[in-house]
């Protein structure tokens, strides 16, 4: 105790010029005159938690938890001296060298981030072309802008596409660079989840983003003076059982109003189904919906009989669409590629916007060294679904993206993942359509 009422108050943790100086207008200089002042008068001077740590730290006695792994919140690299550079090609090949520093920082730590932070020094307009001191940044404006991805990385290669991105709009004259700093923010451990692919492991990140409510679809579709309500019935993963939940549907025609009982009648035994509600509203602009998946011999013949002709007709076809649908099968050349993805994964998938796809397809192809089969599943999954709803302009747009990528790249496996999704793609297209795309088919 003799010995910490000895130590400079400057000397204490979390004692800085600011504290130090108002402790000095009361008089303290060391932690045994800090110590003769009571807690109230420290609290009143200085607030309650820093009154409360003053009192506590001045008598030798700190509660805090020892962090022995610290994370750092950001790793960056920044060089703003010597930089001159004459032209374009000279600045793009320094700003590949940081880039790489980065990702050296990033592996050191074992971590990746999300947010990419440029920070920018450009001569003053005002200021002379040499600084004062020799190779000095001088007088200079600074800019700072940032781009997050879709999924975090510690990848040389996209962290200088997205900084010369910036670069490029910002439209900077090389020549007047002084300074140059890469940050990378929003950093996470960087952990594989089992063997799940890049594009795997990006869908399943979204769960946080879509808050999807127990699995509720809406299908629109108006159709005369008829509504269908429907009570889509969802699987679970019970064994041994294939019967479904009695459901209620309500059909509306003119001003008549009728309920059908049983739209689905349950086999005797448990029941391998679990209900769940949804509404499905019909709409003729949406040419094949494939919402609900039911089949024909699962529907009760006595429902059909009382509905309308017309719309039992349209019931019956659309139930007919979605049994072909079901039945496409996606085949590798040398082993099926069955679309198997998980309920939860489809329908996360569908929320990609197809520029925020392409985007995406672009970190894919630049990252991974080679593709993983469950990554070409969910991309043909996505292609073929963007053939079904007459998307097909989208559809070829993220293969051509995808072809000019992998064109770039020339490696063995992108070039047979490309013609695995170009043949699951154009089996679709000769299904719906009788033609095939007209893309590339050869390297």
């Amino acid at each position: 105790m003799d010995f910490i009422k000895q130590i400079n108050v400057s000397d204490v943790p979390g004692i800085g010029k600011t504290l130090g100086h108002k402790l000095s207008t009361l008089g303290v200089s060391t932690c045994g005159e800090l110590s003769t002042l009571s807690l109230q008068t420290l609290q009143s001077e200085f607030g309650n938690k820093t009154g409360l740590s003053l009192f506590k730290h001045c008598r030798g006695e700190d509660d805090r938890k020892l962090n022995f792994d610290y994370r750092p919140k950001s790793i960056s690299a920044e060089v703003n001296y010597g930089i001159r550079f004459e032209n374009k090609e000279e600045s793009e090949n320094f700003i590949k060298q940081l880039c790489d520093e980065v990702e050296k920082r990033l592996n050191d730590v074992e971590m990746i981030g999300k947010t990419i932070t440029l920070k920018l020094m450009i001569r003053n307009s005002e200021a002379p072309k040499e600084s004062a001191k020799f190779l000095g940044h001088g007088f200079c404006d600074h800019i700072t802008k940032s781009s997050s991805l879709t999924k975090s990385t510690s990848s040389s290669k996209i962290i200088f596409q997205v900084v010369n991105k910036i670069i490029t709009q910002l439209d900077i004259d090389p020549t007047e660079l002084r300074g140059i700093g890469i940050q990378i923010n929003k950093l996470e451990n960087r952990s594989v989840k089992g063997n799940a692919g890049y594009i795997e492991n990006f869908i399943l990140n979204m769960k946080s983003k879509y808050e999807l409510k127990n699995n509720q679809v809406s299908f629109n579709k108006n159709t005369n003076d008829n509504k269908i309500i429907l009570t889509k019935v969802r699987e679970s993963k019970i064994k041994n059982s294939s019967s479904v939940n009695a459901e209620i549907i309500s059909v509306e025609n003119s001003n008549k109003s009728k309920t059908v009982l049983n739209y689905f009648k349950p086999k005797e035994g448990n029941s391998c189904y679990t209900q769940q509600s949804t509404t499905l509203q019909s709409s003729s602009n949406i040419p094949h919906p494939s919402i609900v998946n039911i089949k024909m011999s699962q529907v009760d013949p006595s429902f059909l009989e009382a509905l309308p002709a017309d719309l039992r007709k349209e019931i019956e076809n659309e139930l007919k669409n979605n049994e072909f649908y079901n039945s496409v099968t996606l085949e590798n050349e040398s082993e099926s590629m069955e679309l198997t993805m998980t309920e939860e994964s489809s329908k996360l998938y569908q929320h990609v916007h197809v520029d925020k796809m392409k985007e995406f397809i672009e970190e894919w192809v630049i990252t991974e060294n080679e593709p993983k089969m469950c990554d070409n599943i969910m991309v043909s999954k996505y292609l073929c679904n963007l053939v079904k709803d007459t998307k097909t302009e989208d559809a070829y747009e993220i293969i051509r993206k995808l072809y000019q990528l992998i064109k770039t790249k020339n490696h063995l496996a992108w070039k047979q993942s490309y013609f695995d999704i170009l043949k699951n793609v154009q089996e679709i297209m000769l299904n719906l359509y009788n033609a095939k795309m007209k893309v590339e088919s050869t390297f």
